[in-house]
């Protein structure tokens, strides 16, 4: 009796210390930090730095951050904080769909091409067996919606940041002609346009009847070498969206990687280089599709100008490409500077209550 006694006892008590020992780290984690006051008052516990410390651990794979660098976290949690308050309190908003349309941006930026979200999710589900959502939440920690009000929170602050040192921000970000010189005289074995093939490109997507596709392709081909069909005319038809095929020129530049992005084998891609002008291919059969082509101009190895294009098919000049990236690199540097110019005048006037500093902050950050 006395030996069941006891375990009883025992089994309350490992009880009654879990039970407290949860209590406890729900209540350190109810521990305010700071109180941001500009409007309202809104606190700052040690559960949200956590959670903010845990996603940038993530991000790091597994690297946990010391204890200083959790201080950062805090200051750029409380900054934050101010400038969305100050936004809210300037009347600065934005859309739902100003929102998406960031976002849409963001990828499209990552796929290299005008994207939607649904045809990003398509490409992720398609190319790594994964979807859009299962992505973000690897890449930040966060789930999609909880990442889209992040975004959200990001442009109000960016707005409101804009809005208050909008004059400072351009003359920062001025770019000279002589900057945009020098870049370029110090950067000029990076400017190389690599031996280039320009080909005519005819596909025909298989579907659901590739006996069909194949007999559309080999009939197009043959079209097109007895003169019956023209390029320009098919390029035409093809981007009306009145055709089963799609024509256009294609821009292979003779470096790695070119060649998988075009479905080719390495020695494809070599005989491209040396085949004869206007000489169509066969029709080749690729997993989705049957297609031919021509190459019909090449282009040597060269260093490019200043005056020269960057990119075959559109107007954007070397000068004209360094000087948009020496401004975006101004911007960020200018937007940083404005940022803390603006998060310091914000932490005075009794708008910040910090409620936990020096070693009591240490203490609490050594987790």
């Amino acid at each position: 009796m006395e030996c069941c006694e006891m375990k009883r006892i025992i089994i309350a008590s490992l009880l009654v210390f879990v039970f407290c020992a949860g209590v406890f780290a729900q209540t350190d984690n109810l521990q305010v930090l700071a109180v941001v006051k500009l409007k309202g008052s809104e606190p700052i516990t040690l559960g949200t730095l956590k959670s903010r410390v845990s996603m940038f651990e993530k991000q790091r794979n597994g690297v946990k951050l010391s204890v200083s660098e959790k201080k950062e976290v805090l200051d750029s949690i409380i900054d934050e904080k101010l400038v969305l308050q100050a936004a809210d309190k300037a009347g600065i908003t934005v859309t739902d769909s100003q929102v998406d349309q960031a976002f849409q941006n963001y990828l499209s930026n990552m796929a290299g091409a005008p994207v939607t979200e649904e045809q990003f999710n398509q490409m992720m589900q398609k190319q790594l067996n994964t979807t859009l959502e299962a992505f973000v939440i690897e890449q930040t920690g966060m789930s999609l919606a909880e990442y889209k009000k992040q975004l959200k929170q990001q442009l109000i602050a960016q707005n409101y940041i804009v809005s208050q040192k909008r004059n400072e921000l351009q003359s920062l970000s001025q770019v000279s002609h002589d900057e945009i010189t020098r870049f370029y005289n110090n950067n000029q074995t990076k400017f190389v346009q690599p031996e280039l093939a320009t080909l005519f490109m005819v596909l025909v997507p298989k579907g659901n009847d590739e006996a069909a596709a194949k007999k559309s392709a080999d009939d197009l081909l043959a079209s097109l070498k007895n003169g019956k069909l023209k390029k320009e005319t098919m390029i035409e038809n093809s981007k009306k969206g009145e055709t089963k095929y799609q024509a256009g020129y294609v821009y292979a530049a003779r470096s790695e990687g070119v060649a998988q992005q075009l479905q080719m084998t390495q020695k494809e891609f070599d005989d491209l280089f040396d085949s004869k002008l206007d000489v169509f291919s066969s029709v080749q059969d690729k997993p989705d599709q049957f297609r031919f082509y021509a190459v019909t101009k090449k282009d040597n190895t060269k260093f490019l100008t200043l005056n020269d294009i960057v990119q075959p098919n559109t107007t954007i000049t070397v000068y004209k490409y360094i000087e948009n990236q020496l401004a975006l690199q101004k911007q960020n540097e200018a937007l940083l500077q404005v940022t803390k110019d603006i998060t310091t005048e914000l932490r005075t006037g009794g708008n910040l209550q910090m409620n936990k500093t020096g070693d009591a902050l240490d203490k609490l950050l050594n987790w």
